[in-house]
Order: C-alpha cells, then sequence, then structure tokens
C-alpha cells in the first residue's frame, strides 16, 4: 500500500485530510471511466487531474473515504478544493529539477543513439 500524507488541514472548513501518492493504475482507470473526445481533451484532463487528486483521499476527519471518487469534493468548498490541489499538484508533479534531468537524459539518449537525425534544442 502506499504511504499516506498528512494530516493536511484544509483552511475553509478545517476538516483535516490524509491522502496518498497517486499511481499509473489510478490515471488509468479514471481515464477509462471518463473517456474524452477530441473537442474536450484540455477540459477533461483539468477534470482527470482533478479525479486523481479526489481518488487519493484516504480519509476526511478520522473517516476512511468510501464510495465514487467523482463525489468527494461534492460539500467541499472551492477553496478547500483548491488548496488540496495545489498541495497535492506541487508534492507529485514533476519538479523543475526533474525536468532539467529529463531534458538531459532525452538529449543523451537522442545524441548516443548514433542517428544523423538526433538534433535536439533544450531551453
Amino acid at each position: 500500500m502506499s504511504k499516506e500524507f498528512g494530516p493536511l488541514t484544509l483552511p475553509k472548513s478545517g476538516k483535516v485530510i490524509f491522502f496518498r501518492e497517486p499511481t499509473g493504475g489510478d490515471r488509468l482507470e479514471v481515464l477509462k471511466k471518463n473517456p474524452a473526445g477530441s473537442d474536450d481533451y484540455v477540459t477533461m484532463s483539468e477534470l482527470a487531474d482533478l479525479y486523481i487528486a479526489a481518488k487519493c483521499v484516504t480519509k476526511v476527519d478520522d473517516k476512511a473515504t468510501i464510495g465514487d471518487y467523482k463525489f468527494t469534493f461534492q460539500s467541499w468548498s472551492n477553496a478547500d478544493v483548491a488548496y488540496y490541489k495545489a498541495v497535492f499538484s506541487k508534492m507529485f508533479a514533476l519538479s523543475n529539477e526533474s525536468l532539467d534531468k529529463m531534458d538531459q537524459v532525452v538529449d543523451f539518449l537522442l545524441n548516443g543513439s548514433g542517428s544523423a537525425d538526433s538534433s535536439t534544442s533544450t531551453t
């Protein structure tokens, strides 16, 4: 089982929550249950990120979350949702350091491939 993080006290309601790191399986499940059409890809991407964050909430005020993750935030204020989502994103998104390292890895892989077509530019 994943490591649980918390307690995190939400600023508006004072609810105390615990949550876990998302998995690739969380993303796949959310995307399977909520397929996106080409016209609404950006909106669906934002919604999927919100659902994934909701799916990772494990406890609210010492009560385990149960039921459909789509309703986790239903009774939360927008301020609490935004606060949790910001904390969650900061913890689990790629950092600038990770992005820089990724650029180095990509440059190495492309330049080490021996291909005459392996020029890259990093900004």
